[in-house]
């Protein structure tokens, strides 16, 4: 089980910007965590290319709006202590 989690929602988010993010994310020098991408109802490859880079994706079905993707981020986590989070926006 990891340390903690890096918790990011996201929709449709353009490709150079999901790709920087996830660069950012995976060179981070502490090991011990997983990135859950929260894909709140992307119509693009969006969650497939976050996924092959490593990410659990949490799919939403539809958009559901920044608040539902943020509170879901935490309960899908493989991370089991509340305060063990990060949130990236």
């Amino acid at each position: 089980m990891p340390r903690f989690s890096i918790v990011t929602p996201v929709h449709d988010p353009p490709e150079p910007v999901l790709r920087a993010m996830l660069a950012s994310v995976r060179a981070q020098a502490f090991g011990d965590w997983e990135h859950c991408l929260v894909d709140d109802g992307s119509t693009d490859s969006s969650p497939a290319r976050a996924e092959a880079a490593g990410a659990v994706v949490i799919a939403q079905p539809r958009n559901l709006g920044l608040g539902a993707a943020v509170r879901r981020g935490p309960a899908e986590a493989m991370t089991n202590q509340p305060a063990a989070g990060l949130y990236l926006d």
